[in-house]
């Protein structure tokens, strides 16, 4: 054969080889844009995703601070209604008190509450034969800090029924017993 045919045949079959090797290569450009824009659409779906993601945890963030800042405020304020309520207890304690000796000196100045103790005494001393004062044989003690009505002790020394001129109370029955205490010592 001739040697031009050969010549043809070669340019043929290299331009058959380049256009080959050209083939393959844009199909594994394709390829690799394919892949490319699926890789995008991905991230851009996982970008979108992490965004609702991060709004809601900046959202979270937010109702947490403002939970914080209401927390606080209700401590302040649970500080303040609980001083409040302490100053108040106070006041009214000592009201409470002004009441009960309001009460003690009430019942130490009124002649008729001093007749019902007298004749209440002497009923209590007739039928257990103990003085003003003693209660089964007993001193009676008072924790309350009044003045017992039914003691021989400084409230009964006021004027009223019992009362002797002098504005002491009139001796009883026990007034000479062995370690009485005379509640009128200190005033004489």
């Amino acid at each position: 054969m001739d040697p031009v045919i050969w010549i043809v045949i070669a340019v043929i079959a290299l331009i058959i080889v380049i256009a080959l090797i050209a083939l393959a290569a844009r199909n594994n450009n394709r390829k690799k844009l394919t892949e490319a824009s699926e890789l995008r659409r991905d991230a851009r779906q996982r970008e979108k995703r992490l965004d609702h993601q991060e709004a809601a945890a900046r959202e979270q963030e937010h109702r947490a601070g403002a939970a914080e800042q209401e927390a606080r405020a209700k401590s302040a304020e649970a500080d303040m209604l609980r001083a409040e309520a302490d100053q108040r207890r106070g006041a009214l304690d000592e009201q409470k008190s002004a009441v009960r000796r309001m009460e003690r000196t009430a019942e130490k100045l009124d002649p008729r509450h001093r007749a019902d103790d007298d004749a209440r005494l002497d009923d209590r001393s007739r039928d257990r034969g103990a003085g003003p004062g003693y209660d089964q044989g007993r001193h009676r003690v008072r924790t309350d800090g009044a003045d017992d009505p039914l003691d021989s002790g400084a409230g009964a020394a006021s004027s009223g029924p019992g009362a002797g001129p002098d504005g002491r109370r009139a001796p009883g029955p026990l007034d000479d017993a062995p370690g009485r205490i005379d509640p009128d010592a200190s005033r004489h």
